[in-house]
């Protein structure tokens, strides 16, 4: 039972970063690139989330069942109901330990927060203007605009009010430079180097060149294997950097091709983060691996079982939900544009 929950928890923040653009690295690297490459704003927090969300539900869905009746098959007969009452009792106990959220630099974390997800889905809504329209240059706002305007602010606003500048911020820089994750900054920033080296070196061209063989396929074939190589290579490296290094690749073999770029970006990008077989693959799988004693066989057998599914999950959405958010059905002029300096890179 400790085991199961352990994996669940780990298998829901693998999926669970799929469902906004903030939620995993690579989703990031995604929008940057595709942003530089192609100078589009298609990829919105808005549109990530009304595309991502009903795959990102489903595949939890399905972990939950599928744990469920892993559970079912090993959990002795009549013991359900008193395992699930101490379950109850220890969540609860927990809960009341966390006591009401009463102080003023609570809730004004909380706001802040609020605040900035508001402004990551107005900023350019697509069926309505956003905020960025009332600006002269807005379409050149990025999304990281609202994650440093609050940033400042949360080193801006008083921690206690009544002191007024005798007050610390909400947050002091000796607490941001000791608690920030700067790691996960340097791997964020090295991703998209690497991306952008590779593809400026002509490396993305030349590996194109090289898999001249999916062109005799038919496009969902190659969006499939591309997800089933990207799903099983992450398991053995960092999911930031086999995005960084397949997504020049892929946008140059979609130009190449006449398909829309995303078509082959958003699956792909989203299948590095199924990587639920081995505890290297992501943060919350080596967590899990550590607290629950598992052996890799443990991991790996129903991990195998999460991938297929997930890509499978994944490939029905980006041919159904696709084409409604991003219009995924046609080659767009735009990237036209970009086969003469696909072609030079190569040569």
């Amino acid at each position: 039972m400790r085991q199961a929950m352990l994996l669940a928890v780990a298998y829901a923040a693998n999926i669970g970063g799929t469902g906004s653009l903030i939620g995993t690295p690579p989703n990031l690297i995604l929008q940057a690139e595709y942003a530089k490459l192609f100078q589009q704003d298609d990829v919105s927090f808005l549109s990530w989330m009304a595309y991502n969300i009903p795959p990102m539900l489903m595949c939890t869905m399905l972990a939950w069942l599928y744990i469920q009746r892993k559970v079912a098959m090993l959990m002795p007969r009549g013991s359900e109901e008193a395992i699930r009452e101490r379950v109850k009792l220890e969540l609860l106990r927990r809960y009341h330990q966390l006591g009401p959220m009463t102080r003023f630099h609570q809730s004004a974390v909380l706001a802040l927060m609020s605040f900035m997800i508001l402004l990551w889905l107005t900023q350019n809504p697509r069926f309505v203007p956003g905020w960025s329209s009332l600006f002269p240059y807005g379409k050149h706002i990025l999304s990281s605009v609202p994650a440093v305007l609050v940033s400042i602010l949360l080193f801006v606003v008083p921690k206690e009010p009544k002191r007024g500048l005798q007050s610390k911020g909400l947050l002091t820089w000796e607490e941001a430079s000791v608690k920030i994750h700067w790691g996960t900054i340097f791997i964020i920033c090295g991703g998209m180097t690497l991306a952008e080296a590779s593809k400026d070196s002509g490396l993305s061209a030349v590996l194109v060149l090289k898999m001249r063989a999916l062109n005799a396929m038919p496009s969902f074939l190659v969006v499939g294997v591309l997800c089933f190589f990207a799903s099983m290579l992450t398991e053995v490296t960092s999911n930031t950097a086999i995005t960084a290094i397949m997504l020049p690749i892929i946008f140059e073999m979609a130009v190449a091709l006449e398909v829309h770029p995303l078509y082959f970006a958003i699956p792909v990008v989203i299948a590095c983060s199924f990587s639920f077989m081995l505890p290297a693959a992501t943060p919350p799988n080596a967590i899990v691996y550590e607290m629950g004693n598992f052996k890799i066989r443990d991991m790996a057998a129903p991990g195998f079982a999460m991938n297929m599914v997930c890509v499978a999950v994944e490939l029905i959405a980006i041919h159904t939900l696709g084409p409604l958010v991003f219009g995924l059905h046609n080659f767009p002029a735009w990237a036209t544009l970009n086969k003469n300096a696909t072609g030079s890179r190569a040569d």
